[in-house]
């Protein structure tokens, strides 16, 4: 889908255009169109999947030039089985993402490399809103418990798990210490943490700017 915008871009051409055809419960029917040529597709769960898949099958069909530098679907599909087999649910995971949880990113990115299995999260008990838990990756489990934010948690389990076990893997990440001075520069301009997330996604590029310089 990035390539079709960049090349309509590029190319000073209309974007590439998503349209919702059908709704028949659950699933919906969809077409994603660029110039002349379009895909039809439909999805249950993803909308970003199936907009991605039209996307793939578009290019490779009308522009194979635009697929050659993109990773191939069975590729990104097996990274995907690979991540979501952890235990956490897509939610959990896009907020990972979303959180720049570089600790976890990198034993992901180690596992998948190194085709072993990715680390797992694993809930123990419930303690009234408070939830302990395990993060293991090989034979090695850092154990913790969270009330708030299961993001912070995991990835602070996943940092004492590289630093314990694996400690090359943390060699080019931040320190926490580092990590925290970012975060209280970051919120002390008056925002609110909805406000600088919704930021961060929008791409505000003169805001992150005025923030790194």
């Amino acid at each position: 889908w990035k390539e079709l915008q960049e090349y309509s871009f590029k190319c000073r051409r209309d974007p590439p255009k998503y349209t919702e055809i059908d709704h028949n419960g659950s699933q919906i029917q969809f077409a994603v169109t660029f110039q002349d040529f379009s895909i039809k597709g439909d999805f249950k769960d993803s909308k970003y999947d199936a907009v991605e898949s039209a996307s793939h099958m578009l290019c490779k069909k009308y522009f194979p030039d635009l697929s050659k530098s993109v990773r191939p679907p069975d590729v990104l599909d097996k990274r995907k089985q690979h991540d979501y087999a952890c235990g956490l649910t897509s939610k959990c995971l896009l907020q990972l993402k979303r959180n720049n949880c570089i600790h976890w990113k990198e034993l992901q990115e180690y596992s998948f490399k190194c085709r072993r299995d990715p680390p797992k999260y694993t809930e123990i008990d419930h303690n009234g809103s408070q939830i302990q838990f395990a993060v293991t990756f090989q034979d090695f489990s850092i154990k913790g418990d969270f009330k708030d934010s299961k993001y912070d948690a995991v990835e602070s389990a996943s940092h004492m798990l590289c630093k314990k076990y694996f400690p090359d893997l943390s060699k080019s990440v931040r320190p926490p210490d580092v990590l925290d001075k970012r975060k209280q520069h970051d919120y002390a301009c008056g925002l609110t943490s909805k406000c600088l997330l919704q930021l961060k996604r929008n791409n505000c590029i003169h805001w992150k700017e005025l923030q790194e310089y």
